[in-house]
């Protein structure tokens, strides 16, 4: 995943902002921030307030996917450049909802690693997987034929390797 201080050219960033933004920065791209560099430049600028307008953006999105809502990558970027640049606040509701969704702000790689198990299962996943890199790359165990598989385990493991790819675009 990304790291700010090796993105962006600045004399000095401050550790806090760094640190905020490794607490948010998987949350943000699963919620479908793409951090360009208009985003990033946006968040080492952002003077004050920065978890707030982290946490106030997340609940936000949060809440129209509950609703059933899906955001476009660009409303997205320009909803959060929005909260950045006016100091949004997070209300309770907001706090609550990340609270529901904290699974959402994990590593990667234990994201993924739990995600296999839900769409795999756990009899397969442990078959199957010797760990899954950040990038949602898969190492598999030494000598699996996948071809030996059958249909239905394929097709959950096409269906996981689907769900992973929709991160790597």
């Amino acid at each position: 995943m990304i790291n700010l201080t090796q993105e962006i050219y600045y004399e000095y960033i401050d550790d806090v902002t760094v640190e905020i933004f490794n607490q948010y920065k998987w949350a943000l791209s699963r919620l479908g921030i793409n951090f360009d560099q208009e985003i990033l430049e946006k968040i080492v600028y952002c003077s004050s307030n920065l978890e707030g307008c982290f946490q106030a953006f997340c609940g936000w999105v949060l809440r129209l996917q509950e609703n059933g809502e899906k955001l476009g990558k660009e409303t997205l970027k320009e909803t959060l450049l929005k909260a950045l640049k006016e100091n949004w606040q997070p209300t309770d509701f907001q706090k609550q909802i990340i609270k529901k969704y904290q699974y959402l702000f994990t590593e990667s790689q234990y994201f993924f690693w739990e995600k296999a198990k839900e769409i795999l299962g756990y009899a397969l996943r442990e078959e199957l997987i010797a760990d899954i890199l950040e990038n949602g790359i898969i190492i598999y165990r030494e000598n699996i034929n996948l071809n030996n598989l059958s249909p239905e385990n394929l097709e959950k493991l096409t269906n996981f390797k689907n769900y992973l790819s929709d991160f790597r675009d």
